[in-house]
């Protein structure tokens, strides 16, 4: 939890607010109102240092992901065949086709699916500041949700991927990530 306190001379009480709920915005500059006095105020959130288990990962993970690509495995179902798509740098964006709109926006990877909004998820590749290959995965506001290992992600809301997590959107399609080391 971080504490802060109000920027109202006549209020200066402290309130909390939790750590998850600060994470997405690490680094960048928010408006925040105070719960006792209703004052807008501004913070640059900060960027926390990473936990023992994150670093011990990160350094595991960094040998093999300094050159590789990630790969999106479609598993079949009733209404999905099994697939393989090779994953871009920057957005690779998810949503459904339709005969009515047959050209999608700037989808990489679409369904027929009816349950899968038009604008569904995304899937971001990023390097991070050591250059390594990172992924993660937020939704675009879609109807029926997208769930990361079966929890489900508000709109927006932003969850780093590691090889082998599932996703799913809608009803039917689940998505299985795999990150492929160079060589």
């Amino acid at each position: 939890m971080s504490k802060l306190r109000c920027a109202n001379k006549a209020c200066q009480k402290v309130f909390a607010i939790s750590d998850e709920k600060l994470r997405p915005y690490e680094g960048r500059l928010v408006g925040l109102k105070c719960p006792h006095c209703g004052t807008a105020q501004k913070m640059r959130v900060p960027k926390r240092a990473p936990s023992k288990h994150e670093q011990i990962s990160t350094e595991l993970f960094s040998a093999n992901q300094q050159s590789g690509s990630w790969k999106l495995e479609v598993l079949p179902s009733d209404k999905t065949r099994a697939d393989i798509i090779i994953l871009k740098e920057g957005e690779n964006r998810i949503g459904r086709y339709s005969e009515i709109n047959p050209n999608p926006p700037d989808w990489q990877i679409y369904t027929t699916d009816m349950s899968v909004s038009r604008n569904h998820a995304c899937i971001e590749l990023f390097r991070n500041k050591l250059g390594i290959l990172r992924a993660r995965l937020f939704d675009l506001g879609s109807k029926n949700h997208t769930r990361l290992k079966g929890q489900k992600l508000v709109e927006k809301e932003v969850k780093y991927l590691h090889d082998g997590d599932e996703i799913k959107l809608g009803e039917e399609l689940t998505l299985r990530i795999h990150f492929l080391p160079e060589g």
